[in-house]
């Protein structure tokens, strides 16, 4: 009989009902040269650390570790994806204002940007200033008008409905009439009891 896997004479026959020259088939010079090809193409062994292995980056040519070129190359400045430009002029912005997350480029463009920003009522958050600009610096009942010394009553009593129609410029004795039950408010004017 011949070995099922070499071609040699076989001396053993193995539980599986091949023939084979060794006792054992993994002993055989054909298979383990086989397994040993197979072994050379699926691993591909190296003696070098990964972590010193230097890779150039695609877009700026910077040299990193294999581990860390794609984190550099997703955030690196010279990548299209990373572009950002001025919001008022429309210059590339540099590397610095890149990283520090500005959006102009100079302090004349920031100037300009955030003054378009601060002159739009309707961006107004506090309700001080929203009462103040849509109604004017003085008490809406008795006409005082020490800037420091005036309140902001809310119409409705919410605290967080801030539209300018709930929102009433007062002196403090109005105010504390209205808060106190002293007063009523008939059509933004105060009527005492």
């Amino acid at each position: 009989m011949k070995c099922n896997y070499c071609g040699k004479d076989a001396q053993f026959r193995l539980k599986n009902g091949k023939w084979c020259c060794k006792e054992n088939f993994q002993s055989c010079p054909a298979v383990r040269e086989k397994n040993s090809k197979g072994q050379k193409v699926n691993y591909k062994f190296t003696t070098q650390n990964p972590s010193t292995i230097k890779v150039e980056c695609s877009y700026c040519g910077k040299s990193s570790n294999v581990s860390n070129i794609g984190r550099h190359e997703r955030g690196c400045f010279n990548n299209p994806k990373n572009k950002k430009y001025c919001v008022v002029c429309g210059k590339q912005l540099t590397q610095k204002q890149f990283w520090y997350k500005n959006t102009t480029c100079s302090c004349a463009c920031s100037n300009k940007h955030f003054a378009y920003l601060r002159n739009k009522p309707e961006k107004y958050k506090n309700y001080r200033t929203i009462g103040f600009y849509h109604n004017g610096n003085k008490c809406e009942n008795c006409g005082y008008n020490e800037h420091d010394i005036l309140q902001i009553h809310h119409i409705d009593k919410n605290r967080k409905n801030n539209k300018k129609e709930n929102l009433i410029v007062l002196c403090p004795n109005c105010h504390a009439g209205i808060t106190f039950g002293k007063a009523i408010l008939e059509n933004r004017k105060v009527i005492w009891k």
